[in-house]
């Protein structure tokens, strides 16, 4: 009998995947992300690369949790929007951008 690949999924795994997606929708880097769950920087990217899950009973995977929910809720609200690429002016599309020397 084979398992499907959902009940083989470790809730560690769920949760690193859904804060890593939240962070990237929200544009948070990874030294903000560090900041908002408490992790450090390297857990983070480690969390970030898929190396490693954020545990939900600890208070960092508590904080990660409403960081997910928040961004959720506000997903469903229509309050939040994926922000837009900025707009290049027709000048700066057609001249080579030079560095001051």
């Amino acid at each position: 009998m084979q398992t499907s690949p959902v009940a083989s999924t470790r809730p560690e795994q769920v949760l690193g995947k859904a804060t890593a997606r939240a962070a990237e929708a929200l544009g948070l880097r990874g030294k903000q992300l560090a900041q908002v769950v408490g992790y450090s920087e390297p857990t983070v990217s480690r969390v970030l690369t898929g190396e490693r899950g954020i545990d939900p009973s600890t208070k960092p995977g508590e904080l990660a949790l409403l960081l997910v929910r928040v961004f959720r809720i506000a997903g469903c609200l229509g309050r939040w929007q994926r922000p837009a690429a900025p707009a290049l002016d027709e000048q700066s599309q057609q001249s080579p951008q030079r560095h001051p020397g």
